[in-house]
């Protein structure tokens, strides 16, 4: 397991999944995660909010 305490990880769509951002959260980092249409309320949440 990499190291990743306070880092910023970046992951393209396909990584965009609840588990992933919860183990990069329970490592004390945070993440930016590629999101696409096919997420159609997430997408939507998401682009509302910006």
């Amino acid at each position: 397991m990499l190291d990743i305490k306070g880092a910023i990880v970046s992951i393209d769509a396909m990584g965009c999944q609840k588990a992933i951002a919860k183990q990069i959260v329970s490592q004390d980092a945070h993440y930016i995660l590629a999101l696409k249409e096919n997420q159609p309320d997430l997408h939507a949440a998401v682009k509302d909010y910006f």
